[in-house]
Formats: structure tokens, C-alpha cells, sequence
């Protein structure tokens, strides 16, 4: 009888430690460390340049299933920061064309983002550009200042010989006057500049025909006073056998073969 009751207690006991154990006090929620935080937003972008590159190390790329091997072409370098390191990396759209291809610096007491192009065509001075992260609309920055062909900081003749670097093609407007006066420069292998008067709803007006940059890549017009209600002059390329800008085109429905270069709104002081 002895040994029956002793053998009740042992397994009373069994039973009655694991409930001790579940119920022991947690820990009181002010001990734990806090979470850590990441801030979301816009990105502070203090100054852009653009320069000849390099690439170190050379990447490839496909198209239609061809492969091309890229030594060399520009870097779109962006400076401000900070910009966090992510599971989502940093994409730098030129137009509607992403440039995912980074690489990080340090200059100075400043970050920079170093976004290596290898098209020229991407690198006219009307492409818009904007940062993102991924697809993280909280952190979309559009940058105010656009890319100019005119500012490129270019490599050696030598190495731009050897990495066999195109120069940039582009026009950029320098004055629009309301009385007429529109004058600009740049360099275009060809096709010819159409000046045209935009107005609010988007709606363009030829002002004059068509015609090539002279030697030195320069377009000066005289078109006569601009329509009042005009409020920007844009330049657009007309490729080869392209015709004339049709009555009514909009500037976000160019036909085909015009290509948008510049716009610059009208100073009428």
C-alpha cells in the first residue's frame, strides 16, 4: 500500500512541472530591445554629373539573344545621400528606360551613386530622370535638373580611342525670346531641328521649316513674335525622311520619326 501511494506522488509531480514551466512570468516587454526603424522616403540629391567610364569590372548584356560585352561608356553620377543599402536596389530611370547597373562611392563627406549607360541616345538632354528603389513607390525622387551633353567630363583621347566612345548627340535651347529670337547649339549625325511654340494643353505650332546646325553646332532663328498663349518652344529632330509636324500633333503624341530634344519656356520679360 506504501509503495502505491509513493509511486501516485511521482507521477503527480510529473504532471505538475511542466505547468510550473509554461507558466512563468515573460519578461516584462520593456525589457526587450526595440525594433529597429528605416526611414522611407524621398532621397536627398545634392548635384548630378556625367562622365565618360571605364568599366571596372566589363559587363554583359543580351539582346534579341545576342550577347555585348561592354568595356566602356558613362557613368550618370548622382550625389546627395544617404542612400541605404536594401533589399531592393536603386533604379535610375532615363525616360522610360531603367539603368540598373550601379556602383557606390564615397566622395568627400558625400555618397554617390554611379549609374553606368552604355546608349547614347539615353543620354540626351531631354530624358527626364528619377530614382527609385525596386518598385518602392515611397522613395520615387524626380530630379529637377536634366542631363547635359555639353557638361561631359571626358576621358583621355587615347582611352577614348581604345574603348571606341561615341560622341553624344543632343540640342539644347540657350534663349527663347517672345519677339522671336530662339537660339541654340548641339550635335545630331543628322536629321534636321523643327522649332515649334507649345502651348498649356500640350498642343504644338510650327514656327519655322525645319533646318541642320551650322559647322560649329549652332541654330540661331528669327521666327517673329511667338502666339501669345504659347508658353514653352521645344525643339524636335526630325529624322530622316521624316515630313513636317502635322496641324494639331500633341507633344506626348509625336509621330513617328520626330523625336523631342529641348524645351525651354519663353521669357517674355
Amino acid at each position: 500500500m506504501n509503495t502505491d501511494l509513493r509511486s501516485l506522488a511521482v507521477v503527480a509531480a510529473l504532471l505538475v512541472a511542466p505547468v510550473a514551466i509554461v507558466a512563468a512570468p515573460l519578461l516584462p516587454a520593456q525589457d526587450a530591445p526595440p525594433p529597429p526603424t528605416i526611414e522611407y522616403g524621398r532621397l536627398t540629391i545634392t548635384g548630378t554629373e556625367l562622365h565618360e567610364a571605364r568599366f571596372t569590372p566589363p559587363f554583359r548584356t543580351w539582346t534579341d539573344g545576342k550577347e555585348t560585352l561592354h568595356k566602356g561608356g558613362w557613368h550618370v553620377v548622382l550625389h546627395g545621400g544617404p542612400f541605404p543599402v536594401r533589399a531592393l536596389d536603386p533604379i535610375l530611370w532615363l525616360g522610360d528606360t531603367p539603368i540598373r547597373n550601379y556602383q557606390r562611392e564615397i566622395h568627400g563627406e558625400s555618397e554617390a551613386l554611379l549609374f553606368c549607360v552604355t546608349d547614347p541616345a539615353l543620354l540626351r538632354s531631354e530624358r527626364t530622370m528619377t530614382l527609385i528603389y525596386g518598385e518602392d513607390e515611397r522613395t520615387r525622387t524626380q530630379l529637377l535638373e536634366r542631363l547635359d551633353p555639353e557638361t561631359l567630363v571626358r576621358l583621355p583621347e587615347a582611352d577614348r580611342r581604345e574603348l571606341a566612345l561615341s560622341e553624344l548627340e543632343g540640342f539644347t535651347l540657350k534663349s527663347v525670346r517672345a519677339d522671336g529670337r530662339i537660339g541654340g547649339s548641339g550635335r545630331l549625325a543628322d536629321g534636321l531641328v523643327l522649332l515649334a511654340a507649345r502651348f498649356e494643353d500640350g498642343r504644338l505650332q510650327s514656327l519655322a521649316e525645319a533646318s541642320a546646325l551650322d559647322g560649329e553646332g549652332r541654330l540661331a532663328k528669327e521666327v517673329g513674335a511667338l502666339p501669345e498663349r504659347a508658353t514653352h518652344v521645344v525643339a524636335l529632330r526630325l529624322t530622316p525622311g521624316a515630313t513636317e509636324l502635322p496641324p494639331g500633333t500633341q507633344l506626348t503624341r509625336l509621330p513617328k520619326g520626330v523625336e523631342l530634344l529641348d524645351s525651354k519656356a519663353i521669357s517674355r520679360r
